[in-house]
């Protein structure tokens, strides 16, 4: 959960306690980190993917992505989908 930098009710592994231990602070896992960005709006203004954006406009030209979508909050989550 969140004492470990993970959403509320999301459980944790040992790679992840003890990271926290390590560090001796809340490390914040890659899904909270970015719920956070995407919450205020940073995650829309990244300076790499909007290069990639205006090139796509500009060329009109195609964009592939690709990702991974699970409920599961390790490498991915519906939420960002």
């Amino acid at each position: 959960g969140e004492a470990v930098g993970l959403p509320a009710q999301q459980m944790g592994n040992s790679e992840v306690g003890h990271l926290n231990l390590g560090a001796g602070r809340v490390v914040h896992q890659s899904l909270t980190y970015i719920n956070r960005k995407i919450k205020d709006g940073s995650f829309f203004k990244n300076k790499c993917f909007l290069k990639v954006i205006q090139h796509v406009k500009t060329n009109k030209s195609k964009l592939h992505l690709l990702g991974l979508v699970s409920d599961g909050g390790v490498h991915s989550h519906l939420d960002h989908f």
